[in-house]
């Protein structure tokens, strides 16, 4: 399947076409096309990373086409199956480059290059070893602007979200913008804390990624929304954390009232038992999204249910 780095939408052709219900089974590479091996330095990446001006890192796979989705439309991604590769690296720029939020304390950069082991579930670099829990980092539809936009920037189209959030057995549900959806995938990350505060998570191939598209018409979404078994999740994207948050209260509120509460329990309910959560500060607009228990509310629809 074809990939792009660094930019998506814009005219680019669908590489497949499906069915709401298909099952799609790819593999999505990890930054600047999966060039960076154990052997890079952090003066290679550094190299790698000027051979790509002005475009992001992300290797996009895609577009894939979903038959009658058209604005107006919800667009659901269920992800199924996300397996990394063997190796991953977490990268912090020099000072000058990077947007992590100790970039002056760190200014010559970090490179780190960790094995990942899938039968164990552990991520490995010298002192550290951690649980992986590898999801794609990027998740989005062509956006409405006829234009090639960026790979860094999410937006109400979704993209470069960086939810920890977004693991096998969720479904990103985001807005269509232009007919066919035209979904892109990318950004494969083995482990990701909430905020990816230094600028990166542990990045790295899935060398399988497997998602189920659904289709839920007429239903018209502001900003994507997260549904698993247990949490219905907003998510609010703004040029400071205030807005950010703002966003994914509003949003709740309105789909915690469309459950039966009216809205001055539902924004009762999200300031006792919602988690506002930082997913990342690192993608020149601030990321968060906003938990809440699906078993607190009265009823679930059929579309996300």
């Amino acid at each position: 399947m074809s990939a792009h780095v660094g930019v998506f939408g814009g005219g680019q052709p669908p590489v497949l076409r499906v069915s709401a219900g298909d099952e799609v089974v790819t593999g999505t590479l990890g930054l600047w096309a999966g060039r960076v091996t154990p052997e890079h330095t952090l003066a290679d990446v550094l190299r790698l990373r000027a051979a790509y001006p002005g475009v992001g890192p992300h290797t996009l796979t895609g577009p894939i086409a979903v038959e009658g989705a058209r604005p107006g439309d919800a667009l659901g991604v269920e992800i199924i199956e996300a397996r990394p590769g063997t190796h991953g690296f977490n990268l912090a720029t020099p000072h000058g480059l990077s947007r992590g939020v100790l970039a002056d304390r760190f200014p010559d950069g970090i490179l780190r290059h960790f094995d990942i082991d899938s039968v164990a579930g552990v991520a490995s670099s010298g002192d550290l070893r951690l649980p992986i829990r590898p999801f794609p980092g990027f998740v989005g539809v062509a956006p409405a602007a006829p234009q090639p936009h960026g790979s860094v920037e999410p937006g109400t189209f979704g993209g470069n979200l960086d939810i920890a959030d977004a693991v096998p057995g969720s479904t990103v549900w985001l807005p269509v913008q232009r007919a066919g959806g035209l979904l892109y995938l990318g950004d494969g990350h083995a482990a990701q804390g909430n905020g990816e505060l230094n600028g990166t998570a542990i990045e790295c191939d899935l060398d399988v990624l497997r998602v189920r598209l659904r289709l839920a018409p007429g239903v018209l979404l502001r900003y994507p929304r997260i549904t698993s078994t247990e949490h219905l999740t907003t998510v609010g994207l703004g040029a400071n954390l205030a807005e950010a948050v703002r966003i994914a209260t509003e949003d709740m509120v309105t789909w915690a009232a469309s459950t039966g509460l009216t809205e001055a329990d539902a924004y009762v309910l999200c300031s006792v038992a919602g988690q506002v959560c930082l997913s990342q500060v690192v993608n020149r607009v601030v990321g968060v999204h906003l938990r809440l228990a699906r078993n607190l509310l009265p009823r679930c629809a059929a579309w996300w249910s």
